[in-house]
């Protein structure tokens, strides 16, 4: 058995010329440095993308990427960083208590989330979510799963059903 493994490195190992074989197995492995970390930390952090940080640091941008990933400097958790850093209400502004251990809060109490979330309801993530013409007056509004809405909003149902009702 040994001598049939023998055989096919052996004839494996012919493939490649005299003196190839340091090229061939020898990777070049370069671990990044101190100050190139944080170079890509404060230029992440200044809003620079993966391929200006790579040209600017003479690095490959898989590189910075992966760095960045293992690191929490993407463009999603830099952007939740920098909102729970604040650690003020993002609807009035007050200042928030958080408690140790627990996921940061992000409003000061329920009527400002609903008043924030109200008021922003396109940077909410929904699977389904569909634009569909409004059939009283013709503006664009989102719905969500399967319902089967054909207005904007109730007094638009009121306008176009009965007529009268104030404009949209």
């Amino acid at each position: 058995m040994a001598i049939i493994f023998l055989h096919i490195f052996v004839r494996w190992a012919s493939f490649f010329p005299v003196g190839s074989e340091d090229s061939v197995f020898r990777l070049e492995v370069r671990s990044m440095t101190g100050s190139e970390k944080r170079q890509i930390h404060t230029l992440r952090l200044q809003g620079k993308t993966y391929r200006e940080i790579a040209e600017g640091l003479s690095l490959k941008e898989t590189t910075i990427r992966s760095y960045c990933f293992r690191n929490h400097l993407t463009d999603k958790d830099i952007k939740t960083q920098t909102a729970h850093s604040a650690g003020c209400c993002l609807q009035c502004g007050t200042p928030i208590k958080q408690q140790a251990k627990r996921k940061p809060r992000r409003f000061c109490s329920d009527e400002c989330r609903i008043k924030w979330w109200n008021s922003h309801r396109l940077l909410k993530q929904h699977k389904n979510m569909r634009i569909v013409k409004c059939a009283g007056c013709g503006v664009s509004f989102p719905i969500y799963g399967k319902q089967g809405k054909k207005y904007c909003s109730h007094e638009c149902y009121i306008r176009s059903r009965f007529g009268g009702g104030k404009e949209c």
